[in-house]
Protein backbone atom coordinates (compact mmCIF):
# COMPACT_ATOMS: atom_id res chain seq x y z
CA UNK A 1 0.00 0.00 0.00
CA UNK A 2 3.00 2.44 0.67
CA UNK A 3 4.65 1.80 -2.50
CA UNK A 4 1.26 2.47 -4.59
CA UNK A 5 0.35 5.63 -2.06
CA UNK A 6 3.96 6.78 -3.20
CA UNK A 7 3.47 6.06 -6.75
CA UNK A 8 0.40 8.28 -6.91
CA UNK A 9 1.89 11.30 -4.85
CA UNK A 10 4.88 11.11 -7.33
CA UNK A 11 2.21 11.31 -9.97
CA UNK A 12 0.79 14.43 -8.93
CA UNK A 13 4.28 15.82 -8.27
CA UNK A 14 5.33 15.27 -12.13
CA UNK A 15 1.97 16.55 -13.13
CA UNK A 16 3.07 19.90 -11.83
CA UNK A 17 7.45 19.72 -11.90
CA UNK A 18 7.99 18.01 -15.48
CA UNK A 19 6.92 18.83 -18.82
CA UNK A 20 5.08 17.03 -21.78
CA UNK A 21 7.63 15.83 -23.55
CA UNK A 22 9.51 14.47 -20.78
CA UNK A 23 6.41 12.43 -19.49
CA UNK A 24 4.48 11.91 -22.54
CA UNK A 25 1.11 13.61 -21.82
CA UNK A 26 -0.17 16.79 -20.93
CA UNK A 27 1.00 18.35 -17.64
CA UNK A 28 -1.29 20.67 -15.01
CA UNK A 29 -3.93 19.13 -16.52
CA UNK A 30 -5.22 17.99 -12.94
CA UNK A 31 -5.08 21.37 -12.08
CA UNK A 32 -7.13 22.70 -15.19
CA UNK A 33 -10.22 19.95 -14.28
CA UNK A 34 -9.96 21.35 -10.81
CA UNK A 35 -8.74 17.48 -9.65
CA UNK A 36 -7.68 17.22 -6.10
CA UNK A 37 -4.10 16.01 -5.55
CA UNK A 38 -2.33 15.24 -3.26
CA UNK A 39 0.18 18.46 -4.08
CA UNK A 40 -2.72 21.14 -4.13
CA UNK A 41 -3.48 19.30 -1.06
CA UNK A 42 -0.61 19.54 1.03
CA UNK A 43 1.54 21.49 -0.81
CA UNK A 44 4.55 20.45 -3.50
CA UNK A 45 7.81 19.98 -0.62
CA UNK A 46 5.26 18.38 1.85
CA UNK A 47 3.81 15.62 -1.22
CA UNK A 48 7.66 15.33 -1.95
CA UNK A 49 8.78 14.73 1.49
CA UNK A 50 5.53 12.51 1.51
CA UNK A 51 6.23 10.24 -1.06
CA UNK A 52 10.26 10.20 0.43
CA UNK A 53 8.74 8.64 3.38
CA UNK A 54 6.12 5.87 2.54
CA UNK A 55 9.21 4.56 0.06
CA UNK A 56 11.39 4.81 3.07
CA UNK A 57 9.20 3.16 5.45
CA UNK A 58 8.22 0.61 2.96
CA UNK A 59 11.27 -0.40 2.18
CA UNK A 60 12.02 -0.83 5.70
CA UNK A 61 9.19 -3.10 6.02
CA UNK A 62 10.38 -5.28 3.48
CA UNK A 63 13.53 -5.36 4.68
CA UNK A 64 12.85 -6.40 8.55
CA UNK A 65 10.57 -8.73 7.74
CA UNK A 66 13.71 -11.07 6.00
CA UNK A 67 11.86 -11.77 2.96
CA UNK A 68 14.39 -13.23 0.70
CA UNK A 69 14.66 -12.23 -2.75
CA UNK A 70 13.30 -8.55 -2.53
CA UNK A 71 15.93 -6.58 -4.24
CA UNK A 72 13.87 -6.05 -7.01
CA UNK A 73 10.60 -4.92 -5.00
CA UNK A 74 13.24 -2.81 -2.71
CA UNK A 75 14.57 -1.15 -6.03
CA UNK A 76 11.21 -0.83 -7.55
CA UNK A 77 9.86 1.42 -4.56
CA UNK A 78 12.99 3.38 -5.23
CA UNK A 79 12.73 4.21 -9.06
CA UNK A 80 8.66 5.00 -8.05
CA UNK A 81 9.68 7.74 -6.01
CA UNK A 82 12.48 9.51 -7.63
CA UNK A 83 11.36 8.41 -11.48
CA UNK A 84 11.17 11.36 -13.78
CA UNK A 85 8.59 9.96 -16.00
Amino acid sequence: RKIGLAFQITDDILEVTSDKKTLGKNTNSDEKNNKATYVNTVGLGNAIKESESLTKAAINEISDDNISGTNMLIELAKYITHREA
